[in-house]
């Protein structure tokens, strides 16, 4: 089951993004409650990338596959 529905990862996609151009340009960037400045632009990106292969797996419907099968004796 996935954590977040595409148009979750979507949105937060898009802010996250948003604010790697803002600190990008030397700026900080509020989001939500968090502030982020120029240091903070790895762990942005990081953020993005992991937001990326959540919603990668999301539309290919990778996750737990479960099979049944019996066990020959």
């Amino acid at each position: 089951m996935a954590i977040f529905t595409l148009q979750e990862l979507d949105e937060q996609i898009a802010a996250f993004k948003q604010a790697l151009l803002a600190i990008a340009a030397n700026q900080s960037y509020k989001l939500g409650k968090r502030e982020f400045v120029r240091a903070d632009i790895d762990e942005i990106r990081k953020t993005l990338v992991f937001l990326d292969q959540e919603r990668s797996k999301l539309l290919s419907g990778a996750g737990p596959k479960f099979v049944t099968g019996r066990i020959v004796r």
